[in-house]
């Protein structure tokens, strides 16, 4: 190894497959020292020097190339997202200088390219010379050139005719809009004009689209040279809601403020005249803020700008209103509104309050002084009686100014919800018994009775179950509208309290238009918006269902979609590159087949995988042979490979004497796709049905799998979302196909005596006669009779759904998992705490800790808040980074380096805060939130439940409780 410094060439002996000699040299740069350094130089390059750092559109950049050749070829292009110009030419001697011209094509920079090439100087005489002196080369250089863009910069101002303003007043905003070279320009503005204090939450500021669309632009174009195979390999590139109150002073006459928005005016398409203005006008709603107004402008010729500016509204009298976010029946608390003497003379303030929908226990008028620039809060006593919505109602009066408040909030359930359903068809008459619960919200509950002509009546509560599951993963939210995708005639037919208002097809389009948010980089989809973490059987199910969706008419977001099927065609065909997922044979088997089933609907079948799993057919899941049945019925039809899966599927069905279903023999692994031996039957019912599979001497079986599935609802449902949807599908299709009597019959249902409801059934229908009685129309704890009777042909189907609330808080639960509740005040103080008192204003350190004796997938953990508390968002601008800093370094403490098997997800809502576990590992996992203390009075807090959402038979819940904020 040479010490002295100096170029030496390294030569590198090696051999290809054919055993063919391969030689190759590379260049080092050795440093003379003690211990040597080495240093690659980079010997085919050369420098580019431009004139100038910066020019403009019309200008020719002068550039000097460092040949080093008396004389050599060069090919010259100017590039950037592709080649943009190129020639050839002779450059002589060791500065030549080329020139290149600049346009607005080449805003807002260009490279410029120059490969030298030179031919071979002299003849390899020697064979046995290790290097060749005289062989070809090329040499290649590469310079930025930045080309100013300012003559594509619009200047826009935005101005109002006021600035300051009361709540309802007109706003006249003017907007003008100059070129580059001070002319008017005419564009098409955006225009956005918010509240202030909502853009602060998130540190909102508008982005400039002249840097986003003139900023420098990276290479896009890689530079390779053929004489590198005979040379050196090279590539080259440049990165770049009860009246309360009565009498006293009439306030009354004092309107209110109640129209609250957060953006008070939005045109997203408004355009500027010739001389380059604008002018519109809208209404102030009833915020008190500051309305920040951001405007963007683009031309026709790609000129960009934008422009800021604010305007207050504002009142000398100021109410604002001092309440918590919601209650619950049983709370009582102390809220109000907040006064604020914004005038320069104090004064006697006269302040009404009402209030609907809630118990008010204070003082309808009072009275008190309040000096200039004063602020004061007046609190009064509430008390949540019923579910609904609580309205307050605020007007104040200080001589001449005045002002009025009207503010709703939601008044929840205190407990949770049971329901209990039975479902009967009757052929002549039935007798049965309902029992009405003791200690139960009487005026909360209620009974609801249903008559139908179709057994599809059966499945309303598992329709609406699916509309109003609480959780939104990707999976619920597709399965959620996965029946009015496939059968929207009898989801409309059932008239769902989700659906009054609203027309299906339009909730199915919002919907998927949500999944975008679930999309990953690669077009694959994660359980939660922004996770990032792509699900192969979550993908498989999103682009099912988005599939059915094109199918059957509904717009989707194409590129959304064309990327999700690219994406299911990689897990099809890439197994082994995706060693992140925990899935084993059975769950990739059930993902690809699902995949095969998704492929074929979309005319892009994939057969040649049908026959690998032909010949593997005992060893795939039970419902990825169905998946594969369907697949094949959908594509190439082959008869002898349906017939294969049909008798496979036949043969493994589990037979009593009154019912059949089936059941996965090796279920391991199949969690993650959400497996059950009620889905799997569903699905394999739903493949049998649509693919004609019964054979003639198992005519009987589709009734007795039908018997069997209907024996598995619980509260007139089935678990979890996927069994519902898939229940559904499969029901749906056996009714349609077996119900062939035409029903014409008289139906009459009585309770005890009294007819609930009587109609008459004439032809084919998907109506449904319903009727609902509240609890207090029965006694309790009594036996009733219930009476069914139809006459005429047909079948009458009739059920009865009960829904109540119990009284007695909930007790400690454990059923295969344990959740545990603590909460104390961030901050001890060195007075004793009680353990259930806080006082207004203290930050209360939540820990929820769940303990699982072993593996649990798809976990949910729903902690509700008390109404007094508010949970704390850290990531929120306006919050304390301390606390953020304090609450990061807690959580970070109890997950320590784990970043899998634990809770992967929560939401924090006004009442409650939820967490989410796609896997959760045998052990303790704990999560710690802040809330804060923020209205005074008693109030109710549930219990905390957890479960598997899958598997929602295991379950825990702590025990229910009341804090006090005092």
């Amino acid at each position: 190894v040479p010490k002295q410094s100096g170029l030496y060439i390294i030569e590198a002996r090696s051999q290809d497959a054919r055993g063919n000699e391969i030689i190759t040299d590379t260049y080092f740069y050795a440093s003379g020292s003690d211990y040597v350094a080495w240093e690659r130089t980079d010997d085919d390059r050369i420098e580019l020097i431009a004139d100038k750092k910066e020019y403009k559109p019309g200008q020719t950049a002068r550039i000097i190339v460092k040949n080093p050749y008396e004389e050599a070829t060069a090919m010259i292009s100017i590039e950037r997202e592709g080649v943009m110009q190129h020639w050839r030419t002779k450059l002589k001697g060791s500065a030549p200088e080329i020139s290149v011209p600049l346009s607005e094509r080449s805003l807002p920079n260009v490279f410029v390219s120059v490969v030298l090439v030179q031919g071979r100087m002299m003849k390899k005489t020697d064979l046995n010379q290790l290097t060749d002196v005289g062989r070809p080369s090329f040499k290649i250089g590469y310079v930025q050139l930045n080309v100013d863009p300012g003559t594509r910069h619009l200047k826009l101002t935005t101005s109002s005719d006021k600035q300051n303003y009361k709540p309802g007043d007109e706003v006249t905003l003017n907007l003008a809009v100059k070129d580059a070279n001070g002319n008017p320009a005419q564009t098409e503005v955006t225009i956005s004009v918010a509240d202030k204090g909502v853009l602060n939450l998130i540190g909102y500021t508008l982005p400039d689209p002249f840097e986003a669309f003139y900023g420098p632009r990276p290479l896009a174009v890689s530079t390779t040279e053929s004489r590198a195979q005979i040379v050196l390999a090279r590539s080259f590139s440049e990165k770049g809601e009860d009246e309360g109150g009565g009498g006293g002073m009439d306030l009354g006459g004092i309107a209110t403020r109640g129209n609250f928005k957060y953006t008070a005016y939005w045109n997203s398409s408004a355009r500027t005249d010739s001389t380059g203005s604008l002018t519109v006008k809208f209404k102030l709603p009833d915020n008190l803020t500051t309305f920040k107004i951001m405007a963007v402008a683009q031309s026709k010729k790609s000129e960009f700008g934008y422009a800021e500016n604010s305007f207050t509204v504002s009142k000398p009298l100021l109410l604002q209103a001092s309440l918590p976010r919601f209650a619950r029946v049983g709370d009582s608390f102390e809220a109000g509104v907040v006064i604020h003497n914004y005038s320069t003379e104090s004064g006697a303030v006269s302040l009404k309050t009402t209030s609907k929908g809630i118990q008010f226990k204070g003082k309808e008028i009072v009275e008190f002084k309040l000096a200039a620039g004063e602020s004061k809060e007046i609190r009064q006593q509430f008390e949540a009686q019923r579910v609904g919505k609580a309205t307050f109602t605020f007007q104040a009066a200080m001589q001449k100014e005045t002002d009025g408040l009207s503010v709703s909030i939601p008044i929840q359930v205190p407990r949770q919800k049971e329901v209990v359903a039975q479902y009967d068809a009757i052929t002549a008459s039935l007798e049965s018994k309902i029992v009405v619960p003791k200690e139960t919200y009487a005026d909360l509950g209620s009974v609801e009775f249903t008559a139908a002509s179709t057994a599809l009546t059966g499945l309303e509560n598992s329709i609406d179950y699916l509309f109003s599951y609480p959780y939104g993963c990707i999976e619920q939210k597709a399965s959620s509208v996965l029946p009015i995708i496939l059968g929207r005639q009898m989801v409309e037919a059932f008239g769902f309290e989700a659906l009054k208002g609203k027309d299906a097809k339009s909730v199915v389009t919002s919907t998927l238009r949500e999944f975008k948010t679930f999309q990953t980089y690669n077009g694959g989809f994660s359980y939660w918006p922004g996770d990032g973490r792509d699900s192969p059987y979550a993908s498989a199910f999103v682009v099912y269902v988005v599939a059915q969706a094109r199918r059957n008419g509904y717009r989707v977001n194409e590129d959304m979609f064309a990327g999700g099927v690219e994406y299911i065609k990689g897990v099809l065909r890439n197994q082994d590159n995706m060693p992140n997922y925990p899935y084993s044979y059975n769950s990739w088997a059930g993902t690809k087949t699902l995949v095969l089933y998704t492929l074929a609907l979309i005319g892009q079948p994939e057969p040649a995988y049908y026959e690998t799993y032909l010949k593997n057919l005992d060893r795939i899941p039970l419902f990825a042979k169905a998946n594969l049945l369907k697949a094949i019925s959908a594509s190439t039809k082959n008869k002898q490979m349906m017939q294969a899966i049909t008798t496979n599927l036949i043969n493994s069905i589990k037979l009593n004497p009154s019912s059949a279903h089936f059941e996965e023999p090796n279920a391991k692994g199949l969690e993650w796709c959400w497996n059950s031996d009620v889905r799997t039957t569903a699905i394999i019912l739903q493949a049998l049905l649509e693919t004609k599979g019964f054979p003639g001497d198992k005519a009987d079986l589709p009734a007795k799998v039908v018997k069997w599935l209907m024996l598995q609802q619980k509260s007139g449902r089935w678990d979890n979302t996927q069994e519902n949807v898939y229940v559904v599908d499969a029901l749906a299709t056996y009714f349609k196909r077996y119900e062939k009597d035409e029903p014409k019959f008289k139906a009459e249902v009585s309770v005890a005596g009294k007819a609930i409801l009587s109609k008459m059934f004439s032809g084919r229908s998907l109506k449904i006669e319903k009727t609902s009685q509240a609890l207090t129309m029965f006694e309790e704890g009594k036996e009733l009779l219930l009476q069914s009777k139809k006459d005429g042909p047909g079948i009458l189907y009739v059920g009865v759904r009960m829904a109540y609330y119990p009284k007695s808080p909930a007790q400690l639960r454990d059923e295969g998992i344990a959740v545990l509740k603590t909460m104390e005040p961030l901050r001890q103080t060195e007075s004793k705490w009680d353990g259930k008192t806080f006082a207004p204003g203290t930050i209360v350190k939540v820990t929820l800790r769940v303990v699982t004796p072993q593996q649990r997938n798809f976990v949910v953990v729903d902690d509700p808040l008390p109404a007094g508390l508010e949970a704390v968002n850290t990531s929120l601008q306006t919050e304390s980074s301390e606390l953020g800093q304090m609450l990061a370094s807690i959580q970070s403490e109890e997950q320590g380096y784990r970043w899998w098997g634990t809770f992967n997800h929560h939401e924090l809502k006004d009442d409650r805060v939820l967490l989410f576990a796609d896997e959760l590992t045998t052990g303790v996992h704990t999560f710690t939130y802040l809330a804060r203390a923020t209205t005074f009075g008693k109030f109710l807090m549930p219990a905390t439940h957890t479960e598997m959402m899958y598997e929602p038979e295991i379950f825990g819940h702590t025990s229910g409780g009341q804090i006090e904020v005092k």
